[in-house]
C-alpha cells in the first residue's frame, strides 16, 4: 500500500546557512555562559539553543525529523526518572523543553482544528480570556518578573501539549510502540515495587535519590510504592492512565478481551499500592464514565451499571481506609471544631483569602499556589503565616494542589475560565468519540477518560500542570486527529478525490472529517 505521505526532505542552500549561523551562535553563547554563569547557566541556554536548532532541522526535515519525536519524548518520561533516582540529576526541565519546542510545530494544525469547531473556539475564547485576566492581575497587581514569566510559561503547558500530538508523526512503529509499551510497563514498574518491599535497604543504596522511603500510612502495605518514579502520585497516574486505555480496549474490541482486563486490573494494583487516595478514586471513577460512554446505544444500562461498581469501590475504599479518611477528615476541619492544618486545605484557604482580597482579577502570575512562587517569590505565603508549619519550612505541598493557583492569581473568574476551557475540550472529544467510526474512537475515548481523571485528581496534585502527570493523556488528543486525518485522506484516495497534504489544515475533506458542526 502507498504511504499516505511521500515527501522527501528538502534541502537548500539557505537552510544549511541557517543551520551554520545557528551552531556558531550557540558556540559563542555557551562559552559566555559559562563565563557568566558557570556550568548550569551553560547548561540552561544549551537547552533552549538546542531546541531552536531542532525546530529549524524539523522545518527542513519534517518527516523525517518528526517520525523521531514520540519514540524521544516517551524515552524521556520513562528513562529520566530512573536517572533522578540513581544520580539525584533532574533533567525533566530540559525534557519539556523538548517537548514544547516540538509541540509549536504542532499549533498550526490544531489551530486549524479549532477555526472548524464551535466547541473548540469556544473552548479557546475561555483560555485567551483566562491568559488575559491573568496578565491583567499581573500588571496590576504585585507580582514579580521572574515569578510571573515562569508561571505564565506553566498556564501555557495545557494548551502546548494538546499540539505536541499534532506535530508528532503517527504511523506503525510509533503505534506498535505505544502498545508495547501499554502491554509491559506494568511488569517494569511491579519490579521497582516488589524490589522495594522485598529489599528496602539495597533498594536504597541502588536509588538513593530523591528519597526513596515513603510510608504507608494505612499500614497495607510496607511503604507506599514508587515504582521506577521519584513520586507515588507518578506511579499512580502513569498506571491509572494506562489501565483505562486497557479497560477501553477491552470494551471496544473482542480480540484479546481478556488479557486487556487482565492488564486493567494488574495497572489499577499499581495505582493501589501507591496508596494515594485521590488518585484511586479518580481512577475508579474515570472507570464508571468509560462504562457509561464506551456504549452509547446502552446508556441507561450501563449507568446502573457505573453506579453499582461505585457502590462497591465505594466498600472497598472504606473498609481499607476508613481510620484514615476519619483522621484526615479532621486535619480539613471536617469531623471537628479544633484546628485544622492540612496542608491541602491550607492551601485552598490562602487561595479563596487571595481571591476575595485582589478581587475581580486576582493577585497576579507567581504569587501563589503555583511553580512560579514556588521558585521566585513566597512572600505571599509568609503573609499568610504559613512559616509557622514544617511542611512550608521544607518547601513541601506548595504545589500539591491546581486550583488554588489559578484562584489566587486569577480571582474567580479567571479559575471558572479555566474550568470551562477544560470542560468544552472534553465535551468536543466525548462527541468525536460517539461519531467515529474508525479505530480513532479508542483514543478519543482514551483521551476523554484520562482527562476525566485528571481533573478529579487536581483537588490534590498539580495535575495539568505537570508534564509527566498530562503528557500521556494530551497526546491522545492528536494522536485521534492524526488518525482521523490519515484514513480521510486514504478514503478520499479511493474515491478518486483530490485530497490536500494535511486535511487537518483543508476545508473541504477535513472539515467534515472532524465535525464542523460542533
Amino acid at each position: 500500500m502507498t504511504p499516505i505521505y511521500t515527501i522527501a526532505p528538502r534541502q537548500s542552500k539557505l537552510g544549511a546557512a541557517v543551520a551554520a549561523i545557528l551552531c556558531a551562535f550557540l558556540l559563542v553563547v555557551v562559552g559566555a555562559s559559562v563565563a557568566l554563569f558557570g556550568i548550569f547557566g551553560a547548561a540552561f541556554w544549551l537547552a533552549l539553543i538546542a531546541a531552536a536548532l531542532m525546530l529549524v532541522f524539523l522545518a527542513f526535515f519534517p518527516l523525517t525529523g518528526r517520525d523521531l519525536l514520540f519514540f524521544a519524548a516517551l524515552a524521556g518520561l520513562i528513562c529520566l526518572p530512573i536517572v533522578h533516582k540513581v544520580l539525584g540529576i533532574a533533567g525533566y526541565g530540559f525534557w519539556q523543553v523538548f517537548v514544547f519546542a516540538s509541540a509549536l510545530l504542532g499549533l498550526p494544525k490544531l489551530l486549524g482544528m479549532i477555526s472548524r469547531s464551535k466547541l473548540l473556539i469556544g473552548a479557546s475564547i475561555c483560555f485567551l480570556l483566562f491568559l488575559f485576566l491573568v496578565l491583567l492581575s499581573t500588571y496590576l497587581g504585585r507580582s514579580r518578573p521572574a515569578a510571573a514569566i515562569y508561571q505564565f510559561l506553566s498556564d501555557l503547558k495545557p494548551f502546548l501539549l494538546l499540539a505536541f500530538g499534532l506535530a508528532i508523526v503517527w504511523r506503525a512503529p510509533a503505534e506498535k510502540t505505544f502498545w508495547f509499551v501499554v502491554r509491559w510497563f506494568w511488569l517494569w514498574e511491579l519490579a521497582f515495587v516488589v524490589f522495594g518491599w522485598v529489599a528496602p535497604g539495597v533498594y536504597e543504596k541502588v536509588f538513593p535519590e530523591p528519597g526513596s522511603y515513603w510510608k504507608d500510612p494505612s499500614g497495607i502495605f510496607p511503604g507506599r510504592a514508587l515504582g521506577p518514579f521519584v513520586h507515588p502520585s507518578i506511579l499512580a497516574s502513569i498506571s491509572a492512565f494506562f489501565g483505562l486505555v486497557c479497560l477501553i480496549k477491552s470494551a471496544l474490541e473482542s480480540e484479546q478481551r481478556f488479557k486487556f482486563r487482565l492488564l486493567a486490573v494488574a495497572y489499577f494494583a499499581l495505582v493501589f499500592f501507591a496508596v494515594q487516595r485521590q488518585e484511586i478514586v479518580s481512577f475508579i471513577l474515570a472507570a464508571a464514565f468509560v462504562i457509561v460512554i464506551v456504549r452509547p446505544e446502552q446508556m441507561r444500562s450501563r449507568i446502573l451499571l457505573a453506579m453499582l461498581l461505585l457502590g462497591i469501590g465505594a466498600v472497598f475504599l472504606w473498609v481499607a481506609f476508613s481510620e484514615f479518611i476519619l483522621r484526615d477528615a479532621t486535619t480539613w476541619g471536617f469531623n471537628s471544631t479544633g484546628r485544622w492544618d492540612n496542608p491541602r486545605a491550607l492551601l485552598y484557604y490562602g487561595g479563596f483569602v487571595l481571591a476575595k482580597l485582589y478581587f475581580p482579577i486576582g493577585a497576579g502570575l507567581g504569587t501563589y499556589g503555583g511553580a512560579g512562587a514556588m521558585k521566585f517569590d513566597l512572600s505571599v505565603y509568609d503573609e499568610l503565616g504559613f512559616r509557622q508549619y514544617w511542611w512550608f519550612q521544607d518547601e513541601q505541598f506548595l504545589i500539591d494542589t491546581y486550583w488554588p493557583n489559578s484562584l489566587a492569581e486569577s480571582g474567580f473568574f479567571g479559575a471558572a475560565l479555566l474550568l470551562m476551557f477544560y470542560c468544552l475540550v472534553l465535551l468536543y472529544a466525548v462527541i468525536r468519540s460517539v461519531k467515529s467510526k474508525s479505530r480513532a474512537r479508542l483514543y478519543w475515548i482514551v483521551f476523554v477518560a484520562s482527562t476525566v481523571y485528571m481533573l478529579l485528581v487536581t483537588f490534590s496534585s498539580p495535575a495539568f500542570q505537570d508534564t509527566t502527570l498530562y503528557f500521556l493523556p494530551a497526546l491522545m488528543f492528536g494522536v485521534a486527529a492524526k488518525i482521523e486525518q490519515q484514513e480521510g485522506a486514504v478514503q478520499a484516495k479511493a474515491t478518486g478525490r483530490r485530497l490536500r497534504p494535511f486535511a487537518l489544515d483543508g476545508k473541504r475533506h477535513g472539515a467534515k472529517l472532524l465535525g464542523q458542526s460542533y
